[in-house]
């Protein structure tokens, strides 16, 4: 499965706010108050008409090429992207532990794995 999706989004400038479409995929729609709001909203609107269409087995058009696209005064266009997360597989490990700290995890209510993953991420993120 593809992992990223880029299209082009247009931004129309109203009175009130700035409306988001995607001529390649008329349900993606949002608005948004300022640029940055939009930048965002577009990222978030298009991650969910994907994953939605392929939730669905529908089709995924191709985007239009930026150059092939008629915008009014008002408009303007941005690139938004869609990041899809891969579902997480997990494995079983045996662990040993001395057996008061076991004890000890157990009386606060540690969640083990819960414990070991954070601690593997930041033993990860200190040696990268």
């Amino acid at each position: 499965m593809k992992k990223s999706y880029t299209y082009p989004a247009i931004l129309n400038f109203t009175d009130k706010h700035i409306e988001i479409s995607f001529p390649d995929l008329e349900e993606a729609l949002s608005q948004a108050e300022n640029i940055d709001e939009a930048v965002r909203r577009a990222n978030e609107v298009l991650k969910l008409t994907i994953e939605s269409r392929l939730e669905d087995k529908e089709s995924i058009p191709a985007a239009t090429p930026l150059n092939d696209l008629e915008l009014t005064g008002n408009q303007r266009t941005i690139i938004a992207t869609a990041v899809l997360n891969e579902k997480i597989t997990y494995v079983k490990k045996n662990l040993t532990l001395p057996q008061d700290l076991s004890e000890a995890a157990e009386i606060a209510g540690l969640n083990f794995s819960q414990v070991l993953q954070r601690a593997l991420r930041e033993e990860l993120e200190q040696n990268s």
